[in-house]
């Protein structure tokens, strides 16, 4: 995991945090994973929690998991103001994923005071299923670092499309009926469901601000994200004037957007993600995809293979036009993320590459009836497409 990216208290928590889970399940720990704002890079000590994953082969002992809770308590009261949030769950639960999924022991902020008077009756409480561990599942495939045991796509299934929807929705629908208790949490996190929801993304609050910004549909409110986005970047409060417009609106676009219209994403058996929908292909900009691309036209040749087959017709455009999108746009991706981070200030470029990463990472690769760009593609294709 590049740590550099967080406060050096904040490393050296996780580093503890790591060791009593070690020193608690001893041989039993599996692995330790770190995801939300923390993972994806955009995490700030005023505003966001500490998310973790442990792992364990097997239900532990009644004794473990108080002795580690008592460890977690010490350790939150050094932690960020939103301290840590975590949950101990089976490696069956995480190789065979179920929902709502499983879990052994779960803790957060909001439970500090009743996990401090009451610790041995809070561990007999808080075991049972968790609906949110399907959006932290699914952020922690995509997105999530490993502190430790094996790689998180060796351990982890993930969660289907639906499963990490109705986590979401459900979250949503609480953001809502809580939204004046924190108006800037409700805010961003409504944005990150419309996004999943109409195109697919798996966002961090700061980055669905950005994406929210470009959304036609949202131009009424770009003012209000704006103010958003800079009390997340700053760490201070948003002000709820117009913000419960906002969310209305949000919601009305959350229920209206049918999930069932979007096609889900796979891996392909080089390891690609990639996404059919009629007449687009869309494929990440990731580090397999860079290994396939080396190979040449192969793995491109092998995308309309793969297409005729999922949508039972063939993809109307070249090889070398797919192949030279697919090039470019993953080297503009890699120097997007070179420049956000040589460029952290000032902080409107900062926030001008990061926005151009999040736009290019996800390749969405038209037949010429859906996609104005392919001509152009057809032309560069000549010269990339090899």
């Amino acid at each position: 995991m590049n740590t550099t990216i967080l406060p050096i208290h904040t490393i050296w928590l996780l580093d503890h945090f790591v060791e009593e889970a070690r020193k608690a399940f001893g041989e039993g720990l599996v692995g330790v994973y770190l995801h939300g704002s923390a993972a994806m890079g955009c995490y700030n000590p005023e505003k966001s929690d500490l998310d973790l994953i442990v792992v364990v082969k097997d239900v532990p002992a009644f004794g473990q998991k108080l002795d580690f809770l008592e460890a977690v308590c010490l350790l939150n009261q050094q932690a960020p103001e939103k301290g840590i949030e975590m949950s101990v769950v089976t490696e069956e639960a995480c190789r065979h994923f179920v929902y709502p999924t499983p879990f052994e022991l779960h803790f957060s902020n909001a439970y500090k005071d009743e996990a401090a008077s009451d610790p041995e009756g809070f561990v007999h409480r808080m075991m049972g299923k968790d609906p949110d561990l399907a959006a932290h599942f699914k952020i922690l495939y995509h997105r999530g670092f490993v502190l430790y045991g094996p790689p998180v796509r060796e351990l982890f299934q993930e969660p289907a499309a639906r499963d990490y929807l109705a986590s979401i929705e459900a979250d949503a629908e609480d953001v809502a009926g809580h939204l004046q208790e924190d108006p800037l949490y409700g805010t961003l996190n409504l944005i990150r469901v419309l996004a999943f929801k109409k195109k697919n993304l798996l966002l961090s609050k700061r980055e669905g601000a950005l994406w929210a910004l470009d959304q036609a549909d949202l131009k009424p409110y770009r003012p209000l994200i704006h103010k958003a986005l800079e009390a997340y970047t700053e760490g201070t409060d948003l002000a709820d004037e117009g913000v419960q417009e906002l969310c209305d609106e949000l919601l009305r676009q959350i229920h209206d957007t049918e999930l069932s219209s979007r096609r889900s994403w796979f891996r392909t058996s080089d390891g690609v993600e990639v996404c059919f929908e009629d007449h687009v292909v869309r494929v990440r900009a990731d580090a397999p995809l860079k290994a396939q691309l080396k190979k040449g036209t192969d793995f491109t040749k092998s995308l309309f293979d793969a297409y005729q087959k999922h949508e039972g017709k063939p993809l109307q455009m070249s090889v070398r036009s797919l192949q030279g999108e697919l090039r470019l746009h993953y080297i503009a991706d890699q120097w997007f993320i070179k420049l956000e981070k040589i460029f952290r200030h000032p902080r409107f470029l900062h926030a001008f590459f990061h926005k151009m990463h999040v736009h290019t990472y996800q390749i969405d690769c038209g037949e010429r009836s859906v996609d104005g760009n392919r001509l152009l593609f057809d032309f560069l294709g000549l010269f990339f497409g090899k």
